[in-house]
This record gives structure tokens, C-alpha cells and sequence, in this order.
């Protein structure tokens, strides 16, 4: 059983979902601190002392989303032993829907960020590796107990998230209900129609060399 976390982690942790809230609200760069402060009651003087400054918040922030998101994904995968069912599992708990968007927005936002901001860049591209080697790893397992052999692991890994990127940030810009609930099924059919390719198919590019 995990210790609980102490009055002031579960603070700062409030500090930081009230962060991300307003983050979807308004967008990173209109973001303040009394916004925050506002959101969870409480003074501009309590988020300094967690967060000497505004871009110390932001980047906290974005790196919550990022482990609060990990978290979430190795929390579904316990217990979870088949090797397709497993990849299925990490993106079924990551995908957003019409009634939860996830963090996506805040994604959306900080990627946008990260263009311009060296942090948040370097944060963006160590958090983006590590999903890449989540979804590898569980590619690798899978190769270890005689399944995917066709895949080439790490191209496969990337390929998942660009389309699932691509496909997210459509449905959220369209705001259309029917692109929201096809997320799900098509990620699902690109999935399953690459576990099963046959390893003599030369022109896949999830083949290996």
C-alpha cells in the first residue's frame, strides 16, 4: 500500500490541476497566477510558495499531465497479460471521448508552447520518447512470448502515436461528435490490421529490415 501523500504534496498537486484547468480555459500563454489562485480559492501568495515563478508553474504543470498520464496507463496495464490487448489498453485509457477530453487540450497547448520555449521543448520531446518506449516495450514483450515478429518495434511505436496525435488534435478542432466517437474504432483497425500484416509484405513499412 502507498504512504499517503503529505497536506502539502496534496496542495501543490491541487495547485497544479487548478493549473491545468485553467490551461484549457484560456490557453498557456493567458494563464495568471491569480487565475489559479482564483480557481481553488485561495491567494496568489500560496501558488508562490509553491511556484516561485509563473513558467516554474507551467512547466510543473505540463510535467504532471505527463506523469499523471503515464500513471494512468501502467495503472490500466496491471493484470493485463496478452500482448494486443495491452497496446489496446494504453490507448483506450489515453484517447479522449465526447464527455472526457483527457488531457488533450492541455497537449495541445503546451506542444504549441514548446515550439517556442527551449523548457518546455526539452520536456515535450523526454515525454514523447517515453511513450514511444512504452508502446516499444510493450511490442518487445510481445515479440518475447512469439507475437508481432513481422513489426519493427520502435517504427511501429511511432507511427501509433503520430496518427493518434494526428487523429486526436482533428476531432478536438472539429468539435464534431461523430469524429470524437470514431477516435476509438480507428486506432483500434490501424492496430489490429498491423499486428496481423504478414512478414512478407515488403512495402509495409512496419516491416523489419
Amino acid at each position: 500500500m502507498s504512504p499517503r501523500p503529505s497536506v502539502e504534496a496534496q496542495r501543490r498537486e491541487e495547485v497544479l490541476v487548478a493549473t491545468c484547468a485553467v490551461i484549457s480555459e484560456v490557453g498557456f500563454r493567458h494563464v495568471r497566477i491569480a487565475d489559479v489562485a482564483e480557481h481553488i480559492g485561495t491567494s496568489t501568495g500560496i501558488i508562490h510558495y509553491y511556484f516561485r515563478t509563473k513558467d516554474d508553474l507551467l512547466e510543473e504543470a505540463f510535467r504532471f499531465v505527463i506523469e499523471s498520464a503515464r500513471a494512468r496507463s501502467l495503472e490500466a496495464l496491471d493484470g493485463v497479460t496478452d500482448p494486443e490487448e495491452r497496446l489496446l489498453t494504453v490507448i483506450r485509457v489515453n484517447l479522449p471521448t465526447a464527455s472526457d477530453h483527457q488531457d488533450w487540450p492541455i497537449w495541445i497547448h503546451l506542444w504549441a508552447e514548446a515550439l517556442r520555449d527551449p523548457a518546455l521543448r526539452r520536456i515535450s520531446v523526454t515525454a514523447y520518447d517515453r511513450w514511444a518506449r512504452l508502446i516499444e516495450d510493450i511490442v518487445t514483450q510481445g515479440q518475447e512470448q512469439g507475437a508481432f515478429m513481422h513489426l519493427h518495434a520502435r517504427e511501429f511505436a511511432m507511427q501509433l502515436l503520430a496518427m493518434t496525435d494526428g487523429l486526436v488534435i482533428q476531432a478536438l478542432i472539429s468539435a464534431r461528435p461523430a469524429a470524437m466517437k470514431a477516435l476509438r474504432p480507428t486506432v483500434e483497425a490501424f492496430v489490429r490490421q498491423a499486428l496481423s500484416e504478414p512478414s512478407d509484405r515488403p512495402a509495409d513499412a512496419l516491416l523489419r529490415g
